[in-house]
C-alpha cells in the first residue's frame, strides 16, 4: 500500500523571527500584509524545519492558503477562490520599482511585495479599502482618538516619573 500524501501548511507563532522582516517593524495583524505574513512563516520554517526546502511564491501561497483550510477541515468553506467559499481578497500594485521585473506573480506577492503596495481591500465581499483610503471608518475621527490618547498616556508617564 503507497504511503498517504502529507499536507504541508505554514503556521508560526514567531514571526518575530523572520530575517527579511524590517528592523523595528512591529509585526501585527493591523501592521503587516498577508504576503509579509506568508513570507515570514515561510522564511522561518525554512530555516528550523528538517524538512527544509526552498518553496516557490506559488507554494508557499498554497500552503498558506488551501493547505491551510485543508489542515484545519475548512478546505470546503475556504482557502482558495471559488463560487460560495468565503474570501478575504487584496489587490496589490505590482508596477512601481520594488516590484520591477515581476517573473512570478505568486512569488513576488509571496517574497517581494509589503503593505504599502496594497491598493483595496475586501472582507466577506465588502470593500474595506479603495485606492488606499478607509471605506468603513472615519480616518481623521481615529487619528483624533489615538492623539488624544497619546496625550493621556504621556501625561501619566510624566506623572510617574515625578513621583517620588
Amino acid at each position: 500500500r503507497p504511503p498517504r500524501p502529507v499536507s504541508t501548511t505554514l503556521a508560526t507563532t514567531a514571526p518575530f523571527l523572520c530575517p527579511s522582516c524590517p528592523p523595528f517593524h512591529p509585526f501585527t495583524p493591523s501592521s503587516s500584509s498577508p504576503a509579509s505574513v506568508i513570507r515570514c512563516a515561510s522564511s522561518f520554517h525554512s530555516r528550523i524545519s528538517v524538512f527544509a526546502v526552498n518553496r516557490s511564491g506559488g507554494q508557499a501561497l498554497h500552503m498558506a492558503t488551501l493547505a491551510g483550510a485543508r489542515a484545519l477541515g475548512l478546505g470546503d468553506v475556504t482557502g482558495s477562490l471559488e463560487p460560495g467559499k468565503a474570501a478575504d481578497i487584496q489587490a496589490v500594485q505590482l508596477g512601481g520599482v520594488e516590484s520591477t521585473p515581476v517573473y512570478s506573480v505568486a512569488s513576488h506577492l509571496v517574497y517581494c511585495t509589503g503593505r504599502h503596495q496594497v491598493t483595496d481591500v475586501w472582507v466577506a465581499g465588502r470593500r474595506v479599502l479603495a485606492g488606499r483610503r478607509f471605506t468603513t471608518l472615519d480616518e481623521a475621527a481615529v487619528v483624533a482618538k489615538a492623539r488624544e490618547w497619546g496625550a493621556k498616556i504621556r501625561a501619566a508617564a510624566a506623572d510617574r516619573a515625578a513621583a517620588p
